[in-house]
């Protein structure tokens, strides 16, 4: 893969993950935190406030749910958003018309196809594409959306309506080809009628093409949870693992938390299907704990015993709330004692706690991946092995839901975990067996980190080797950074200037640089880390990646600024005409 496509499907992956990460988490936590407030086991049943508290519950989960069973049109917002800099309403606004336009003209047009092309004639309007009376065949690949009878191809039809959106106001925001007598159309209001015809032919391609990728889905998902013991949770962990520090594990996700090959589930309570792990996690234990709650414990029973492919996220799970801090303790013991300063421990000590809290691994892994390819075999290596836990457990216990829930970070492990499946499902059994093998991974970790570093002498975080040549403490960088106003001042500086900065964006832990001239940026990893970065790494190409963790949102908003407002300072002073 050339460098241009590498940095074409790395911004595509990070859109992918801009929309996961707004939206999602709160969706997760509204939901349980709602059954948690109904549940007249815990706070619904306290006396006299146990009715306020199933109140509100309630409305929570609603609110959850709403956010859950509409997704894919979050995802398309969030798509288009991402790809086009996060700064315009335009494209936002472009994504949703094509969602609710390519959504209905398939509902119309397959009244045409189907009933009148492919012989149904019991399909007479949109709502029959629905009935299984009317469209035996293929009434499994349409669904509702929005109140639209339409085909299932959710959150992956909204990514593709995201990235056409982001075209099509990249490149017809500001045509001008309309005569003078239709001026009022040119530029971004043509965007909207650029939609349409896309939108047309988008319809109009998966009327032939979906009806084979749809089976096929439907197909291969059925394999996969029938034949995917041990292979399929290896495979997507080891791919994962192995592309996370290039970026590209979002893309191998995809398959799996976004389409049907990583599970279906329909909601009985809720009258609602849902697609894809990072879907399904959710709906499925708020579904069982539901029904629990209300007396139908064989229902409850059932869906327990069909877990489907939700083992698939143990390993991300685990791997934030065990085995990567056990990581970070034996990183931080390999240090000589004499370096163990107040800063370098902060700075373990702030990560892992980010890690833990979020589940997202990037903060830790990044101080070791780089640093020997020793220690970030170890890591796939290890995460493939955990990753066929669930599988090995629910042979051992004859449990087929074993290690099957959605605790991504500390606050999931208490509301889901602990409170829900623990205390209102009674699989303490259960937490007993995950806080145990946690306790073990977390020492193998440890030991094995800490006898790769010191045997090694891997160069980690507070074992940097004496530097003659690094300067001096009131160097530029160094005067600049210790001023948290004047620190993306000193980023500037060491990007190579204002000219020098081409594009500024971020995932979610990594500040993504795009330079005209790399030559003029100082990689160096010290003076990076004098800016509170944890390492820079060279994307390839004119990109860079610094290193930041949880809070890099917050730090491109500050640069992004910055840099706006020192361009248009430039702009002003040199344009004579310019006025304030």
């Amino acid at each position: 893969m050339n460098l241009k496509n590498l940095d074409s499907v790395q911004r595509f992956a990070k859109a992918m993950l801009f929309a996961v990460t707004f939206i999602l988490p709160f969706a997760a936590i509204m939901i349980s935190l709602g059954t948690i407030g109904m549940s007249p086991m815990l706070l619904g049943g306290i006396p006299y406030v146990g009715d306020l508290f199933a109140f509100v519950g309630k409305y929570l989960n609603v609110g959850g749910w709403v956010i859950l069973a509409n997704l894919p049109f979050f995802f398309a917002l969030c798509v288009a958003s991402s790809l086009t800099g996060n700064k315009q309403a335009g494209p936002v606004i472009i994504a949703g018309l094509f969602f609710l336009m390519v959504h209905k003209l398939i509902g119309e047009m397959s009244v045409w196809y189907f009933g009148d092309i492919k012989g149904f004639t019991d399909i007479q309007s949109p709502m029959d594409l629905l009935s299984p009376i009317a469209n035996p065949e293929y009434v499994n690949i349409f669904q509702d959306v929005l109140g639209m009878p339409t085909f299932r191809i959710g959150i992956v039809g909204a990514i593709i309506v995201g990235i056409l959106s982001a075209r099509i106001w990249e490149k017809y925001k500001t045509f001008d080809k309309l005569p003078m007598a239709l001026d009022f159309f040119n530029g971004q209001r043509f965007c909207v009628f650029v939609t349409f015809i896309y939108a047309f032919i988008m319809a109009a391609v998966l009327m032939v093409v979906w009806p084979i990728v749809g089976d096929g889905l439907d197909a291969f998902s059925i394999w996969a949870a029938q034949n995917g013991d041990y292979a399929a949770p290896f495979s997507k962990a080891f791919l994962e693992t192995a592309l996370r520090p290039i970026g590209l594990h979002h893309v191998t996700n995809a398959v799996w938390e976004y389409t049907p090959i990583g599970g279906e589930f329909y909601s009985e309570l809720k009258d609602m299907t849902i697609i894809g792990l990072h879907q399904v996690g959710p709906a499925r234990l708020d579904e069982i704990v539901q029904l629990f709650n209300l007396g139908r414990i064989s229902d409850a029973q059932a869906i327990l015993a069909d877990p489907m492919m939700n083992k698939m996220m143990f390993y991300q799970d685990f791997h934030g709330l065990f085995t990567l801090p056990g990581a970070a303790l034996g990183m931080y013991l390999a240090i000589p004692k004499e370096r163990r300063t107040a800063k370098i421990k902060s700075i373990y000590l702030s990560t892992t706690l980010a890690v833990v809290f979020t589940g997202f691994s990037e903060p830790l892994e990044f101080m070791f991946v780089f640093a020997s390819p020793v220690l970030y075999g170890v890591n796939v290596a290890f995460q493939s092995i955990i990753s066929m836990m669930p599988d090995f457990f629910k042979h051992m216990f004859d449990d087929p839901a074993m290690m099957t829930w959605y605790f991504r970070g500390l606050p999931n492990l208490l509301t889901n975990y602990l409170v829900q499946v623990g205390f209102i499902l009674g699989r303490w059994y259960e937490l007993v067996i995950l806080f145990g093998t946690g306790v073990i991974w977390f020492l193998i970790y440890g030991v094995t980190f800490n006898f790769i570093i010191r045997k090694m002498d891997v160069t980690i975080l507070g074992r940097e080797k004496e530097d003659e040549a690094e300067e001096a403490n009131d160097s530029f960088v160094t005067r600049m950074a210790s001023q948290s106003n004047k620190r993306v001042e000193a980023m500037v500086h060491v990007l190579g200037g204002l000219d020098n900065i081409d594009t500024i964006d971020n995932c979610m832990t990594r500040l993504r640089l795009s330079v005209h001239d790399k030559s003029k940026v100082d990689m160096s990893k010290k003076t990076w880390q004098k800016l509170g970065a944890l390492d820079v790494v060279d994307a390839g190409g004119n990109n860079i990646q610094a290193i930041y963790g949880a809070s890099v949102s917050n730090i491109k908003i500050q640069l992004e600024d910055y840099v706006d407002e020192a361009r248009s300072q430039t702009s002003n002073v040199a344009n004579p005409l310019a006025f304030e």
